[in-house]
Order: structure tokens, then C-alpha cells, then sequence
């Protein structure tokens, strides 16, 4: 899973970096190889598992921590107090703080 903040700090970033990255002013092998690059990493937090519990809160968390990247600037100190946390909230208690 996402263990520890930074962790969940890191993978916002990466999140963020992923979706908005565009090949508009890159040159192709740039924009792969950028877009790679955060994949790579994110591999690095995302542990493959058999335990379905896990998964199914790592996917949950990947899809909170999506939800936050596209959230308005003005919810940028609710967004780093959930990024903050331990343990990343529920789907439900993370809408619930906005």
C-alpha cells in the first residue's frame, strides 16, 4: 500500500505530474520518456499483492489521491491536511472534510 504520509505525498505529486503532462511543447521520445519515468516510480509504491483487501485499498487510495489532484486551489489546506494524515481517509470521510 501507500504506507506514511510522504509516501501519499509523493504519489499526489506524481498523480499530479501524470495527469497533466502533455507532448504539446515535447518532442516524443522526451514525452515517453517523462511519462515512463513517473510510472516507474509509481510502481515503487503500488506493491503487487495477492491479498485482495490490500488491492482494493490501494486502488481506493490511487483514486482518492486522483480526486485530489483535480480538486480547486481553494482546497489546497484541506487537500495537504488529508495528504498530512497517517493513513489516508476513506473515500467517503475524505468528501466529507470539503
Amino acid at each position: 500500500m501507500y504506507s506514511g504520509a510522504g509516501n501519499i505525498t509523493r504519489i499526489y505529486e506524481l498523480c499530479k505530474q501524470f495527469f497533466v503532462l502533455e507532448h504539446n511543447v515535447l518532442g516524443l521520445e522526451e514525452y515517453y520518456s517523462q511519462v515512463m519515468g513517473i510510472c516507474e516510480e509509481l510502481k515503487m509504491y503500488q506493491l503487487v499483492t495477492s491479498d485482495v483487501p490490500s488491492m482494493l485499498k490501494q486502488r481506493e487510495d490511487f483514486n482518492i489521491v486522483r480526486f485530489l489532484v483535480g480538486l480547486k486551489p481553494e482546497y489546497e489546506s484541506v487537500r495537504s491536511q488529508i495528504l498530512a494524515s497517517p493513513k489516508l481517509p476513506s473515500f467517503p470521510d475524505v468528501f466529507s472534510r470539503l
